[in-house]
């Protein structure tokens, strides 16, 4: 599709004036706080047939007394105003349109016929809606957003498109939580006009977007959306990774999707031709998705694993022999590292006494804590030409157990020796991704600041190795996939 053909514009996303239909003081003036508290620097126009005041803004009768031009305007008045006042905004000329109300094509027979009135309207006018029962666009860089505290200072390069909103809201907080930065997120509930396929083709040539994540329940009402999303996938993942988890996978979640967005949710054996079609990457839950979309966001295209081999490093043998169960279950391999690598690592002075296993899993013991084995280990297995990628275990009762340790200090020297190790090799070894686990056994306020100390530096942290043997199976699936397209 040519830049001309897209319904989607960049400045959607970055209006300059937003009108509210319905601010409602028994809700707090909701969408007034939440485009003033995220920084939102435009002008705002609260619609409102009755009140003059309200969130320290003056409000207006009608559209037509705004004295400006108006980019983006928000519906949340009950269902049978919208069509009026979506006439109001196709008048108006309003570039971008999100209803926010709900009770339409989810809502019966009333609900439906309500949602073919205002596709009409829509399609009479050529205007551009997201919805309905929608939350809208979430752009930190321009402080347009559906919630008052989603504040975001960093740009990120993921966007996310979703048709539920609640999950949109969830991925956008729990994101933050784990220093996940966004450049566009977009809720389009019911989409009786705008679909995914839309907001994916716009993404998939945005600059602003490294990685495009989506939570989908039905790939569209008709056989045309249903074509039009599988090729704007396809289209997409060419360019960027594209990450999806599909709700109504069973026949309850089935039944409640249809419940939902009133459209019936597409069988799997169907979905998993598209996935193999599109090269997508599936995710099955919602903290696989949020670790995919970290990972990708910040491992760069030429770490991406050419192969399923994992090196392990961990604390114990027992940690090492259930890690490797995990592994093996998720498809992935813990081969023997080489004869070499494994005597250089034994043979280290400093361990030599120690009892390692240099197998994999590696297995440090009681030489774990020592900097410089650490190093060596880490070091030796990613030049290992056995080895694909690695996950290494933190335990940080360990590292924090200052009865055992005496030096209080050790514990951050310890995590800028393996910062410091992973970054130096790293340079030296291509196409080799890191990943740390910090299981949440105990000092669960010292790994919120940990895990923040290792992302910001572009090294994925997770809460167990199954969750990272699950984020390495989804970068290497889409390198494989990149890989053929290439061939091809």
């Amino acid at each position: 599709m040519s830049p001309n053909e897209r319904r989607i514009k960049k400045s959607f996303f970055y209006p300059e004036t937003v009108a509210i239909f319905g601010p409602s003081e028994k809700r707090g003036y909701y969408w007034i706080h939440s485009l003033i508290d995220t920084g939102f620097n435009g002008a705002i126009y609260p619609i409102h047939k009755e009140k003059k005041f309200g969130g320290g803004l003056q409000f207006y009768q009608s559209l037509s007394e705004v004295p400006n031009p108006v980019d983006y305007a928000i519906i949340a008045v009950p269902a049978e105003y919208v069509s009026n006042i979506l006439k109001e905004c196709a008048k108006k000329r309003v570039k971008f349109v999100h209803i926010f109300t709900s009770g339409f094509s989810e809502g019966g027979e009333i609900g439906r016929k309500r949602s073919t009135d205002i596709k009409e309207i829509i399609k009479k006018n050529k205007m551009c809606v997201a919805g309905p029962n929608c939350l809208g666009i979430y752009c930190p860089k321009s402080g347009l957003s559906f919630r008052s505290d989603i504040y975001q200072m960093d740009e990120g390069g993921v966007s996310f498109i979703s048709q539920s909103g609640g999950i949109a809201t969830n991925v956008v907080m729990r994101g933050h939580k784990q220093n996940l930065l966004f450049s566009k997120v977009i809720s389009i509930g019911n989409s009786v006009d705008l679909q995914a396929a839309d907001f994916i083709e716009f993404l998939a040539v945005d600059n602003e977007t490294k990685v495009i994540g989506l939570y989908l329940e039905n790939m569209g009402r008709t056989e045309e959306e249903e074509k039009k999303l599988i090729t704007a996938l396809k289209f997409a993942n060419q360019k960027k990774p594209v990450i999806v988890w599909r709700g109504g996978r069973t026949s309850l979640g089935a039944r409640a999707a249809l419940n939902h967005t009133g459209a019936s949710p597409t069988d799997s054996k169907k979905w998993s031709e598209i996935v193999k079609q599109t090269g997508i990457v599936e995710v099955r839950t919602f903290e696989e998705l949020i670790d995919t979309l970290i990972a990708f966001e910040i491992i760069k295209p030429e770490f991406l694993p050419k192969g399923p081999n994992v090196a392990l490093i961990a604390v114990s043998g027992g940690i090492g022999v259930t890690n490797s169960d995990i592994l093996d279950d998720l498809g992935l391999r813990i081969p023997y590292l080489s004869e070499k690598t494994m005597k250089e690592i034994e043979d280290y002075d400093q361990v030599s006494s120690a009892g390692v296993s240099a197998a994999n899993p590696i297995d440090l013991g009681g030489a774990f804590l020592n900097l410089s084995v650490m190093k060596k280990a880490i070091t030796l297995s990613m030049q290992d030409d056995n080895i694909n990628s690695m996950i290494i275990e933190i335990s940080q009762h360990y590292i924090y157990d200052r009865i055992l340790l005496l030096d209080v200090n050790l514990s951050q020297a310890f995590l800028k020796r393996i910062l410091e190790t992973i970054i130096q090799a790293s340079q030296i070894v291509k196409g080799k991704p890191v990943a740390l686990v910090m299981p949440t056994v105990a000092y669960e306020m010292k790994e919120f600041f940990n895990r923040d100390y290792f992302v910001r530096k572009g090294i994925p942290v997770f809460d167990t190795v199954e969750c990272a043997g699950k984020v390495i199976r989804n970068l290497f699936k889409y390198q494989t996939h990149i890989s053929s397209k290439n061939k091809a």
